[in-house]
């Protein structure tokens, strides 16, 4: 706990992922702060702040990894049984994209195995992560399920155009995007996702359609049966 206190950071085995280390921070620093996060210093923390910053810091990353170390083990299997069970659930919900990327050769490690191995939050901007965090943590030991039902809800997210009005009954999404690319297109554009310009309004979207797809398919497992 001593290093903890000095570098809270230190303790993340994502250390040289700079975005993952500095959502930690911000999660628990932001309470000790009367200034903006964006320009906090460790100079205004008390040691004491910074001991407790630590301390909440180990205790929340090891009640994280509980439910998920098999994801960050050798080869890494609970990412992909992950990876398989996102494609079977986008081929039970959108089966004209699922058809699309197996027809253009896409395997989804290619683009979602990052999306899980990093949680999403290389995908969104940072303002968002705490909100996206928040998530993760009420969720509890049941994250690395709804994890899934979150990549598959942001694969097919609705993605706005401004001043335009949409007939019934949705609006463009991704997916119309994307069945209408090739193999190389399709790579670049999930690799480089537009969502720079999100607003929270969006990520709750992304929330709310993973939960009640979570919710459907948890009592009816046999859904995802092909």
């Amino acid at each position: 706990l001593p290093l903890i206190a000095q570098e809270p950071y230190l303790i993340l085995p994502f250390s040289r992922t700079r975005k993952f280390r500095n959502l930690w921070n911000a999660f628990y620093i932001h309470g000790h702060l009367e200034d903006n996060i964006d320009t906090w210093s460790m100079d205004n923390l008390s040691p004491q702040d910074i001991s407790n910053i630590g301390a909440d810091c180990y205790w929340c990353l090891s009640k994280f990894l509980d439910g998920m170390q098999d994801h960050y083990t050798f080869a890494q299997p609970g990412i992909q049984r992950l990876v398989f069970r996102l494609k079977e659930l986008v081929h039970r919900i959108d089966e004209p994209l699922s058809k699309q990327i197996e027809e253009q050769g896409l395997e989804f490690l290619q683009f979602s195995f990052r999306w899980l191995n990093c949680l999403l939050i290389r995908e969104v901007p940072f303002h968002l992560l705490t909100r996206l965090w928040d998530t993760y943590l009420a969720e509890g030991d049941y994250l690395p399920d709804f994890l899934l039902y979150i990549a598959a809800s942001f694969l097919l997210t609705i993605f706005y155009v401004p001043d335009v009005k949409f007939k019934p009954p949705f609006p463009p999404q991704w997916s119309d995007k994307l069945q209408k690319l090739d193999f190389q297109e399709m790579v670049m554009f999930l690799q480089r996702l537009p969502t720079r310009t999100w607003a929270h309004h969006k990520l709750e979207m992304v929330l709310s359609r993973a939960y009640m797809w979570g919710t459907m398919f948890k009592s009816s497992p046999s859904h995802l049966a092909s």
